[in-house]
């Protein structure tokens, strides 16, 4: 006689309430996989939450990322504010830190996802603030998982996080339009622009530094309500 009892699902079945836990992520939880133009290596382009309210479960850390524009130029800290340099052997970029928003009171998917942006190991997140009439991006000293916990979110710490190609993009939610943005001018300021692809790069490559974290390929960085199987790198 046959055994009738049913089988497992497989990951990517949206009908599976029976997943592993280590199937569960959230529902726009992906990532696309891509070469840089100046690099051999494997670029992931994206740390896409889903900034759902409807998971109970609280994220244990932010994902970290090293980070470069076009030009290869990295983020470095000068005193307490970031610059852009190019990358080589003598210099110590930051590692960015990026988790989602639970509070999904900006939250505009047309934008991308919203999350907070912080500094790994140093204790401090990027906020946007007007200094002179002119939108700023400055650091704060407080931690990415202080804000990340908070059930009201304060928007100046908030960016939507898109994908373009295979680069991120990083934009102001308290003033919209305006991009996180490196200068062609090595040494100089990161910056909030509404000058894209002129003087200023506002696309990055983003590289997995958590060796645990998801790789999950899809062709569309907005699908939707499926699940996927997690792998490692």
């Amino acid at each position: 006689m046959m055994n009738s009892s049913p089988r497992p699902s497989p990951p990517g079945d949206p009908g599976t309430s029976q997943l592993p836990q280590e199937w569960k992520l959230p529902l726009r939880d992906q990532q696309l996989i891509a070469s840089s133009p100046s690099s051999d290596h494997l670029v992931f382009p994206t740390e896409s939450f889903e900034a759902n309210m409807s998971i109970p479960e609280l994220q244990e850390m932010p994902r970290s990322y090293s980070i470069h524009d076009s030009q290869q130029m990295v983020w470095v800290l000068n005193g307490n504010s970031l610059i852009a340099v190019p990358s080589s052997s003598n210099v110590n970029p930051v590692t960015l830190d990026l988790i989602a928003c639970r509070d999904t009171e900006f939250q505009d998917e047309a934008k991308g996802n919203l999350v907070f942006l912080g500094i790994k190991g140093k204790g401090l997140s990027l906020f946007c603030t007007e200094i002179q009439g002119q939108p700023t991006l400055q650091l704060k000293e407080i931690n990415i998982m202080d804000l990340y916990k908070e059930k009201k979110a304060q928007k100046p710490f908030l960016f939507f996080h898109d994908i373009e190609g295979s680069t991120s993009v990083f934009q102001s939610v308290a003033y919209p339009g305006w991009f996180i943005g490196t200068s062609s001018v090595a040494r100089q300021p990161i910056i909030l622009t509404q000058e894209r692809g002129e003087t200023n790069n506002t696309n990055f490559y983003l590289y997995p530094k958590n060796y645990n974290q998801p790789v999950i390929s899809a062709a569309n960085s907005r699908i939707k309500n499926q699940a996927f199987t997690e792998s490692f790198i």
